[in-house]
């Protein structure tokens, strides 16, 4: 592992140092909403600043790339948005989850990682057209890098599902 890919583990997994609270915190399920979010909008924050160093861009490429990228992260957000209402719904029913519970949960989830594959396929020949091949590799290896950072903590805190009451 490089300097540079080092550090951007520390300063993403820095930014993520709330989200075990979430499934500490056995208040309220608004309390845990506003956790993922704090958490999520700490990772935002982040983002073009690594991606700024990583991607070492030449004046006229970010002149390009930036307003490209903005419409990819609003596009992303989106999708950010039902993963916190998914964290949030499930964060109200892991104790005591049913059947149906359980497989919807994991059907969502399934289809919101689709979604998000199908956009980085849509915005990958975007970004072609305004970096070369090479940083646009980049971009993506970041972009799957800070996102198993920030799922891989928030998983990590996550309680274990529970089984429900079974069917009769």
């Amino acid at each position: 592992m490089n300097r540079f890919t080092s550090t951007l583990l520390l300063i993403v997994a820095t930014g993520v140092g709330t989200i075990p609270a979430v499934a500490q915190d056995s208040g309220p399920a608004v309390n845990s909403r506003d956790q993922i979010q704090l958490s999520r909008k700490e990772i935002e924050s982040k983002r073009s600043e690594i991606l700024q160093q990583a991607l070492k861009l030449t004046p006229q490429q970010s002149e390009s790339f930036w307003p490209v990228y903005r419409e990819y992260e609003n596009d992303i957000a989106k999708l950010g948005d039902q993963k916190a209402r998914l964290l949030q719904t499930y964060m109200m029913n892991y104790e005591n989850m049913s059947e149906k519970q359980a497989d919807d949960l994991m059907n969502d989830w399934f289809k919101l990682r689709g979604e998000q594959l199908d956009l980085q396929k849509k915005f990958k020949s975007k970004f072609r057209k305004v970096l070369p091949a090479p940083k646009v590799v980049r971009l993506l290896q970041m972009e799957t890098l800070m996102d198993a950072v920030v799922t891989g903590n928030l998983q990590a805190a996550l309680p274990l599902a529970e089984e429900g009451v079974p069917p009769k």
